[in-house]
């Protein structure tokens, strides 16, 4: 027990020390972060469970509806986090030494997963537990369904933490033994993305209908999902067949996978080898070769792609939804009550998708994460007879190509089918795209003023980092600038104010690029040279 106990005190310091890397600054800041997206993330999360608990307890009188309701959305969203645990390669670096030690195999397998464990929790908790709290507080819980609840929640991470064994197991078969296995990879978990979030959007308001037409129905929908039941009546009626139900449900699955992570944790990977023996001597472009490396390393980890094509998926998602639906049905959805006069006029509906556009621009981030992501080989990159300015041109580039283009056109489809005047679609379409494109400056000055080369996992720099933290925030701060705008100064104008705050704020955008640029060519280029490889 007590090597078990040290060596999750050491995975926890392990994770401490990437975030202190040997300054007391990074590390307060670090932990700062993390406390601030909890506490943002725990708040928005805690005000939809109760908004939902007060409606199906108190206004529809329907307390076990809103407990089933709470475990699919936090099932729903374990499963996409087990997916995106998955995508990250599941080597261990420390396995060799850990297995060389006088510790057994079993020890050091069952203290990686607890510590996996202890790291989700946190965050799958804060889905599921306001739910139940919320639906105790008005009345749909006695104490001991609460406390089972409790349970419920606490067990529940496992699911998450067996997806992202099996996935992370199937994906490292398919990245080592497939050819462009990393890049199928990529294109099967941006279909998972994509799926989820087309499902949980219908699902919401599907779960509100049936609320809608009565305790017959929601028992009914409750009994057509076999093991969702379990969980639900073992929380409200803690039966003996639902508890061992529930039990088997949760740990069944995790056992099998668990003694499959076993079996090959402490191998070596299976390293493929061509059988191509041809050389390519055609020559190509040096940015534009630059361009192709960036982009074959951006799609050969799925983790990075996951993380930063998320707010491109979900603004061509939200393209086609708008195409489909039309103008008024999306007037009518923004004015929250169909029944209501229409009042809002096409500019003002495209000024918020822009706006929106804008934030799923700050989302679409990859230059953060770019300096750090050459690793232990960037003593490479900085010793190629290349200039600077060719090598960070390139990593902007990449940023640039995944979002700007998209957003064009999605910008052009919208203005078409609003039927904008050209100049206010072209106000709306340019002002995501400089967001984008200054965010994506800011992070690549950011990531060159903090790198991170020792990392031994990519979550440590995509995910975890400091830079894409701060870059992160930076981002949400400019897309809004042309909301701050629009009131401050154009508000007046009614809608042809839209516009000109649109315009305005692009040419302030422009400003503070050149700005940006000039700091990334010039001194820019010292620091990246200075960088310690």
């Amino acid at each position: 027990m007590r090597e078990f106990m040290a060596l999750i005190r050491i995975n926890f310091l392990s994770f401490l020390g990437a975030l202190q890397k040997k300054k007391k600054g990074r590390y307060v800041g670090g932990v700062v972060m993390i406390l601030f997206f909890v506490f943002i993330f725990g708040g928005s999360m805690s005000m939809q469970a109760v908004m939902s608990a007060y409606q199906l307890v108190v206004i529809y009188n329907l307390p076990r509806y809103a407990i089933f309701v709470g475990i699919v959305s936090s099932l729903a969203f374990s499963l996409l986090f087990g997916l995106m645990r998955a995508t990250n390669s599941p080597t261990s670096k420390d396995a060799d030494l850990l297995l060389a030690m006088p510790i057994r195999k079993s020890t050091v397998v069952l203290s990686k997963i607890i510590t996996q464990y202890l790291f989700d929790a946190p965050i799958l908790i804060l889905l599921l537990l306001p739910t139940m709290i919320a639906t105790f507080a008005f009345g749909g819980l006695q104490v001991d369904g609460l406390l089972r609840g409790v349970l419920a929640v606490l067990i529940i991470p496992v699911l998450s933490l067996t997806v992202s064994l099996l996935f992370g197991y199937l994906f490292s078969f398919i990245r080592e033994r497939v050819p462009g296995g990393s890049i199928i990879l990529t294109g099967i978990t941006m279909v998972i993305l994509l799926g989820y979030i087309v499902i949980n959007m219908q699902t919401n308001t599907a779960f509100m209908r049936v609320a809608e037409m009565g305790p017959m129905q929601t028992t009914q929908t409750i009994e057509q999902f076999f093991p969702l039941r379990f969980l639900t009546y073992f929380i409200t009626d803690g039966g003996l067949t639902d508890t061992v139900g529930t039990m088997a449900f949760i740990f069944a699955p995790f056992a099998v996978t668990l003694s499959l992570f076993a079996s090959r944790y402490g191998r070596s990977e299976y390293q493929r080898r061509s059988k191509n023996r041809n050389l390519n001597f055609r020559v190509r472009p040096l940015r534009s070769t630059l361009l192709r490396i960036e982009l074959k390393k951006y799609l050969a980890s799925s983790l990075y792609v996951f993380n930063t094509a998320f707010g491109t998926i979900m603004m061509i998602a939200g393209t086609v939804a708008i195409l489909v639906m039309g103008p008024d049905k999306v007037r009518s959805i923004l004015e929250m009550d169909g029944d209501l006069p229409l009042q809002m006029s096409m500019s003002q509906i495209a000024a918020i998708i822009a706006v929106v556009f804008s934030f799923m621009g700050a989302m679409t981030i990859t230059t953060p994460a770019s300096i750090s992501f050459e690793g232990k080989k960037f003593w490479i990159v900085r010793s190629l007879p290349i200039r600077v300015a060719d090598i960070l041109a390139a990593k902007l580039m990449l940023n640039i190509l995944l979002f700007v283009p998209f957003v064009l056109i999605c910008s052009f489809l919208v203005s078409v089918r609003f039927g904008l005047h050209p100049i206010e679609g072209l106000a709306f379409a340019i002002l995501p795209a400089m967001v984008n494109i200054t965010i994506a400056v800011a992070g690549l000055i950011i990531n060159l003023l903090m790198p991170k080369l020792d990392w031994r996992n990519e979550a440590e720099i995509i995910k975890q980092s400091m830079s894409v933290m701060l870059a992160v925030l930076l981002g949400f701060a400019i897309s809004a600038t042309p909301i701050v705008m629009y009131f401050l100064l154009f508000a007046r104008f009614g809608d042809s104010g839209l516009a000109l705050a649109g315009f305005a704020s692009s040419g302030f955008l422009m400003l503070i690029l050149v700005i940006e640029l000039l700091i990334l060519f010039i001194p820019g280029k010292k620091i990246f040279e200075n960088i310690p490889a």
